[in-house]
């Protein structure tokens, strides 16, 4: 058996991921394409996102080691501050009715793809079930274009990197 390289060109993320905020979704696997048609393209109104996964480990050593050995304790999903340019704020927004406190919405990511392209079965997509835990007004500043927006603080349920988008 041989040695399999991986060396893989390099997929630029700007323009070629699509962000969406889905107000539900039966199975974050396998989000339908009615599912994700419902939800809100959010990728021109962020600048970043953050998803990480804090891991508590434990570490073991008995007195016949020489080293020590580590486990996996409990992991927790994370997310970062979501900050979202807003609409015109005298005008109602069905995205910032969606995004109240204690409210469950999908975030769903699709990665290195164009994201002015539909949505098709078979595409791979992430995709977290959030809480929002708040929603706050962004700082309201004299810097040189400052725009109205929001921010978005959120409590991850679950989490998938492998799901397949369903017809």
């Amino acid at each position: 058996m041989s040695i399999t390289p991986y060396n893989p060109d390099d997929h630029y993320t700007a323009g070629n991921t699509t962000v969406l905020i889905l107000p539900a979704c039966a199975n974050a696997e396998a989000p339908t394409v009615a599912e994700i048609n419902a939800g809100y393209a959010i990728q021109c109104a962020i600048e970043e996102l953050e998803m990480t996964v804090d891991a508590d480990t434990t570490e073991r050593k008995k007195i016949c080691d020489k080293v020590a050995t580590q486990s996996v304790g409990k992991r927790t999903y994370q997310a970062g501050d979501t900050s979202l340019v807003a609409e015109d704020p005298q005008q109602a927004s069905p995205l910032m009715d969606l995004l109240i406190e204690d409210a469950i919405v999908y975030l769903l990511v699709r990665p290195g793809m164009d994201d002015s392209k539909a949505f098709q079965a078979g595409q791979r997509v992430w995709v977290d079930r959030r809480q929002v835990v708040s929603v706050s007004p962004m700082t309201i500043n004299t810097d040189e274009g400052n725009a109205y927006g929001w921010t978005v603080s959120w409590a991850v349920k679950s989490r998938t990197l492998k799901g397949t988008v369903a017809a």
